[in-house]
């Protein structure tokens, strides 16, 4: 855990694997590293109700490191909701 986290007071907890390929059926190929975020916010949006979702650092890198064209199939991720109903997504390696 993050000395950042450690400050912040923690609400819920929930860890998940994100099927992003399945979610990202009939996007263009030279768009999927962007499609990827936007369907991994909207999946979390959707399972943790709040608009407010942050992705942080090292996950927009996981997504983004084989390039534009080839993000990962399924991502693994630790959701936080902090007390001021921000859901911010980390990274499990």
């Amino acid at each position: 855990m993050n000395e950042q986290e450690s400050a912040e007071e923690v609400i819920e907890e929930r860890e998940y694997v994100v099927p992003i390929k399945k979610l990202m059926r009939g996007s263009k190929g030279y768009l999927r590293a962007k499609k990827a975020a936007k369907v991994l916010r909207e999946f979390i949006s959707r399972h943790m109700h709040t608009e407010n979702v942050k992705l942080m650092e090292e996950v927009n890198r996981k997504i983004w490191e084989r390039g534009i064209r080839n993000p990962p199939r399924r991502i693994k991720v630790r959701v936080i909701r902090t007390r001021d109903n921000v859901v911010k997504v980390y990274l499990i390696e």
